[in-house]
C-alpha cells in the first residue's frame, strides 16, 4: 500500500505556508518527525480532507476517496462525544458508516482492548490515555486501511505507551502514519522516519549515526542550560541559531572532544553548531 502526497500546501491569510508544497511517498509504517507547532495535526487533517489545502493525495495511484471510509484519524486531543458513554460513541461510529455490513461484536472488541469495564462510562470521565484507546477501538471497528496517529504517545506514562503499542499491533495490514516531535517512544516500532521542517521534507544525514552512538560521552540538555554545561558563554547568534534549527529546544545533545563542543539536535542527531572551547 502506497500513500502519495503531491505539492500539499496549507496556509492561513497573510501567514507563511504551514505546509509548503510537501511531496512524499509512504509505503510502510512511518513517523513524520516535525517541530512542536510545526503543523503535525494540521498536516494530518489536510490529508484527511478536514482543512482546506491545495495539492493531491493518492492511495496506490488513485485519488484517495475519503467517502470510502479507508482512513481513521486519532488526534492528540481526541474528538469524541464527551457527554455520551463509551458504547454510545462506538454505536455512533457504526451508524455513520453506511457500508458497514456486519453487526460488530462490541463486547468482544472491548475485551480485546481491555476496555469492557468502561462500556457505560461517559467519555468526559476517561483519562487522556483511555480516550486514545477508545479512538483506536472505533478505528478497529471501522476497518480502515490507513491509520493516522497524531502524537499518540504524548503526555502518557511508560506503561500506557506500552499498552497502546500492544493495541496498535492488532491493526494487521493497516498503513500506520505517526506524527511527533520526538523519536524517543517510537524507536522500537521499526518505522521509517521522514523529517519535515518548515513544512518541507528535509534530509536527516546524521540521524542513523547519532542514534547508533554509545551515549556515554554525549550529554543531553536544553538550549538555555548549554552555556552552564559547557562552561562558556554562547553568543546571541549561536543561541538564536539553535532555537531556529532544533526540533525541541529542551532536547539537544552535546559532545566535548579535543577542545571542541559539538551540539546536535536531540531528535534527529543533525550537527547544528560547533564551539571552540577557550579553556581547553
Amino acid at each position: 500500500m502506497r500513500l502519495t502526497l503531491e505539492d500539499i500546501e496549507v496556509h492561513f491569510y497573510k501567514e507563511p505556508n504551514i505546509i509548503d508544497r510537501l511531496s512524499l511517498d509512504i509505503d510502510g509504517d512511518t513517523l513524520l518527525l516535525m517541530q512542536e507547532g510545526g503543523g503535525k495535526s494540521l498536516l494530518l487533517r489536510a490529508i484527511c480532507g478536514l482543512v482546506q489545502h491545495s495539492g493531491l493525495v493518492f492511495l496506490d495511484g488513485c485519488h484517495l476517496n475519503l467517502r470510502d471510509n479507508l482512513v481513521s484519524l486519532v488526534l492528540e486531543k481526541p474528538v469524541l462525544l464527551e457527554k455520551k458513554s463509551v458504547i454510545k460513541n462506538i454505536n455512533f461510529t457504526q451508524n455513520v458508516i453506511k457500508k458497514h455490513e456486519k453487526q460488530t461484536k462490541n463486547d468482544e472488541i472491548l475485551a480485546k482492548f481491555d476496555f469492557f469495564q468502561y462500556k457505560y462510562v461517559k467519555v468526559k470521565k476517561l483519562t487522556l490515555f483511555q480516550k486514545r484507546v477508545l479512538c483506536l477501538i472505533r478505528a478497529y471497528i471501522k476497518g480502515s486501511k490507513i491509520l493516522f496517529l497524531d502524537d499518540i504517545f504524548k503526555e502518557l506514562k511508560k506503561e500506557e505507551i506500552d499498552d497502546l503499542k500492544k493495541y496498535l499491533s492488532f491493526f494487521k495490514d493497516v498503513l500506520k502514519v505517526y506524527t511527533s516531535s520526538s523519536t524517543r517512544d517510537y524507536r522500537d516500532l521499526g518505522l521509517e522516519v521522514k523529517y519535515i521542517k518548515y513544512g518541507r521534507l528535509h534530509d536527516m544525514l546524521n540521524r542513523d549515526l547519532f542514534l547508533a552512538k554509545d551515549c556515554g560521552e554525549v550529554c543531553a540538555t536544553s538550549v538555555n542550560k548549554l552555556s552552564q554545561c559547557i562552561d562558556i558563554n554562547l553568543s546571541t547568534e549561536d543561541i538564536e541559531l539553535l532555537r531556529n534549527e532544533v526540533i525541541n529546544e529542551d532536547d539537544i545533545c552535546f559532545e566535548k572532544k579535543d577542545g571542541v563542543c559539538y551540539v546536535y539536535d536531540g531528535q534527529t542527531g543533525d550537527l547544528i553548531l560547533t564551539i571552540i572551547l577557550s579553556n581547553y
